[in-house]
C-alpha cells in the first residue's frame, strides 16, 4: 500500500510550488536550473507554481525526454499530491512535453521532445505555458504532436 501511494504518473521532471495544507505559508521558489538530462517518462516535465506562490527564474537546459506509456498506471493526469484543499491531489489534465504555469522567466535551452511509438490522444503539445510571463526557448527542437482536432498553442 506504501508503494501505491508513492508512485506517481512519472513525471520526467516536476518543480511545484503547491500549499500542501490550507494553513501552509508559502515562500518563494527562484533560480533552479536543470541541465544535462535525457529520459523517456509517461508524463510531462512540469514548472508549476501557484496562486500563492509563482515559481521565478527557472532555466531548463539540455533536456531531453521521449513520452511514452508503459505502465498500468493511469495517464492524462498531473499529481499534485501532497495537497489538501485548494488544489487538487490528482488533476485531470493532457500530457505536453513541458508544462509550465504560474512561473516567471522560464527559459529553455536545447530541451528536445520526442514521442513514442503509440502516443495516447492525452499526449497533447510539445510545449504548453499557461499563467506565465516571459517563458522562450533557445535552440530548443519540439517535435509536434497535436491530435485532430485540438488547437495550436
Amino acid at each position: 500500500m506504501l508503494l501505491e501511494s508513492l508512485v506517481g504518473p512519472g513525471e520526467a521532471i516536476s518543480i511545484t510550488a503547491h500549499p500542501r495544507t490550507p494553513e501552509m505559508k508559502m515562500g518563494t521558489l527562484r533560480g533552479v536550473r536543470v541541465a544535462n538530462v535525457t529520459g523517456r517518462a509517461e508524463n510531462s516535465v512540469r514548472v508549476s507554481g501557484s496562486g500563492e506562490c509563482r515559481i521565478r527564474d527557472v532555466t531548463l537546459e539540455n533536456i531531453a525526454v521521449t513520452l511514452d506509456r508503459w505502465t498500468r498506471y493511469p495517464g492524462g493526469v498531473f499529481d499534485n499530491r501532497p495537497t489538501q484543499g485548494r488544489y487538487p491531489e490528482i488533476e485531470p489534465h493532457g500530457t505536453p512535453g513541458f508544462h509550465i504555469r504560474a512561473a516567471d522567466n522560464v527559459v529553455l535551452k536545447r530541451c528536445r521532445v520526442a514521442w513514442g511509438e503509440s502516443p495516447p490522444e492525452y499526449f497533447t503539445h510539445a510545449l504548453e505555458p499557461t499563467t506565465y510571463r516571459s517563458c522562450g526557448s533557445q535552440a530548443s527542437k519540439v517535435k509536434p504532436r497535436i491530435p485532430s482536432g485540438t488547437p495550436r498553442c
